[in-house]
């Protein structure tokens, strides 16, 4: 399972979108999936940067091909409280992360232990979208 411990910093967001995207292209994954498992890594990453502590000074991502799914984590140091839904208002700017990650997931969740929250989600890799 790749594991890559980035620093903690918006530009983080693209270097792991690369290194994910380049392996999972090299896993022969198919290209709308690679789009949609990129997307979710995104938005899990942009919602540990803004709304969690970080792991030291970074934050740690990794993805694996797990059956038919590739299984994408970013783990933080936690924050104020745990990832939930949100009912983002019409004009809102933010509240939408994890509803685009549960659209574009078989499942997903959070783990948290010592210090340490993880939120990971399943990318179904045959399919063009997994069920809502």
């Amino acid at each position: 399972m790749p594991r890559e411990r980035l620093p903690w910093s918006g530009s983080s967001v693209a270097d792991a979108r690369r290194l994910m995207g380049q392996d999972l292209r090299g896993s022969r994954v198919p290209a709308h999936v690679v789009e949609d498992a990129l997307l979710v890594l995104s938005e899990m990453m942009s919602n540990a940067l803004r709304h969690a502590h970080p792991l030291g000074d970074r934050v740690e991502v990794a993805w694996e091909l797990v059956g038919p799914d590739v299984r994408i984590s970013v783990a933080d140091g936690g924050g104020s409280a745990v990832p939930a839904l949100g009912s983002p208002t019409h004009g809102s700017q933010t509240g939408r992360g994890l509803r685009i990650i549960g659209e574009l997931s078989r499942d997903w969740g959070v783990t948290t232990a010592s210090g340490r929250q993880t939120v990971w989600a399943l990318v179904h890799v045959s399919g063009e979208h997994p069920p809502g």
